[in-house]
Order: C-alpha cells, then structure tokens, then sequence
C-alpha cells in the first residue's frame, strides 16, 4: 500500500497514518489523540483492512474509561474514528488490548487481551465490523485466560494463530476458523515454556510459520493439513460437524446425519 499506519505513546499524536512513496515515508495523515484519559497504541495492534479505507488499533487502557478496540476510517487524507468495542467504562482498569488482526478480504477483527472485560475472562475476542458498529462474536470465545501477546490471520483467513504468555498448556495455538458458525476450533499448537510475542504467515501458501519468542528465539513451522479417512465405518451424529481437511472414504461407511 502507499501508507503506512503508526502507534505512539505521545497525547497528542498518539495514532497517525503517513504516506509512502519514492522509497521515502512523508508527512503525517491527521494524527488523531485516542479517546480516554492517557492510553496508547500496544506493540502488536494496528491492523489494516484489506481494502485499505479502515484500520483498527488495540489500546492500553489509561483509564477504566479508554475503549480497547477501536476502528478507524480513512480517506487517504483523514483518519476518523468510526466505532469502537464499547469496552470501557465498567471494564477491568488495568486491562491492555495487546494484539489485533484483520481478517484478509472480510469483516471480522480478532482482538487479544491480557484480562478481564465487562466481568468475563476470554482473552481472544472476535468481532465484526460494519460501518458505525463493531459487534462481538461471543460464539467464537475458546476459554483462553492467559495474556495474549500476538493473533495473525493466515492469508487465506481460514486459520488463525494465537500466541500466549507462557503457561501449563501450549504457547503457540492455531484455530480454524469455521465461518459458519462464527466459531474458532484449535486444530495444533506448540509450547516451549516460554511467552510467544509474535507471529507472522508467510503470504504465499500459508503452510510456514515464524514465532518470536521471549527466549530470544525465532523459530519456523510447517503447518499441514493431513488427510482425514474413515474405512468401514459406521457413523451416527447427534450434532453439527464440519471437517477442516480432505476425507478419503474406504471399504464400507455409513453415515447418518440425524437431522445435524
């Protein structure tokens, strides 16, 4: 793209866009102050939407009062605020949005979080945007609790990466997600004892993987979809299911759905 959006810790120019071009980066685009009493930008939460007229941003709080998830609208001139999460008031002071992504090609925003909002512990947040609103997914929540450092869409926008603070279950977790039903089901994950602080596709395949960790590491993954097969088998629902990989059918299956 020609512009490139930046997130400081100053009051008055807390969130500006500026242009790019000729190899050089020019003059801010309306720096705008984020609304509430002193927050600022995290590290891993500016996100573009893919057709480049919006970008969301993750907030510290500042105050109880500081919205967390914020939408912004451009024109290639100015930045406006267009919608936000309505966490604020009555939220958990001291609660940081510390990562956010865009899905590529669509509405929905991820969001991470490092505790409580509006009285309840879900750390990966789900949200989609339409003009003037940001509402949640709560149907996507998948009882994460500990601090969430980094999420990234692959390029597709099927699966999508968390990464965590360390803990007793994996650091690095990918889910799909299953548009359907605006849910997000873990399909893998990795640990090392030790907090994960980013992450990014690559942007040909989606099938590796860099994560940064606090152990001065960055390590490369392969992420593959086996072959799912089922031979001489009977099976019988008793609800919905959506399989997120190839199926291979062998011998004799029966399958009855119920009604699912």
């Amino acid at each position: 793209g020609n512009y490139v959006a930046f997130g400081g810790g100053t009051a008055t120019s807390a969130f500006a866009v500026r242009r790019f071009a000729n190899g050089q980066i020019g003059g801010t685009a309306s720096p705008v102050t984020i609304p509430g009493s002193g927050p600022t930008v995290s590290n891993n939460a500016i996100s573009w939407k893919s057709t480049g007229d919006y970008v969301v941003i993750g907030v510290t709080t500042g105050n109880a009062n500081s919205n967390k998830v914020q939408a912004y609208s451009f024109n290639s001139t100015t930045l406006a605020l267009a919608t936000d999460s309505g966490f604020g008031a009555g939220s958990v002071s001291g609660t940081d949005c510390l990562a956010v992504a865009w899905r590529s090609g669509e509405s929905e925003i991820v969001a991470g979080f490092n505790g409580a909002l509006g009285g309840v512990t879900q750390n990966v947040r789900v949200f989609r945007h339409s003009p003037g609103a940001l509402t949640e997914l709560t149907s996507s929540y998948v009882a994460q609790t500990k601090t969430v450092n980094s999420v990234r869409w692959n390029t597709l926008g099927d699966l999508l990466f968390v990464g965590t603070a360390s803990g007793t279950d994996d650091e690095g977790n990918v889910y799909a997600y299953l548009e359907e039903d605006a849910a997000l089901a873990k399909v893998s994950g990795v640990g090392f004892a030790s907090d994960v602080q980013s992450a990014v596709w690559d942007e040909v395949d989606g099938h590796f993987l860099i994560l940064g960790w606090l152990d001065t590491h960055a390590r490369m993954y392969k992420f593959t979809t086996q072959n799912m097969t089922f031979e001489n088998v009977h099976l019988i629902l008793d609800t919905d299911v959506q399989l997120q990989a190839p199926v291979r059918i062998r011998g004799l299956v029966e399958l009855h759905g119920n009604g699912n």
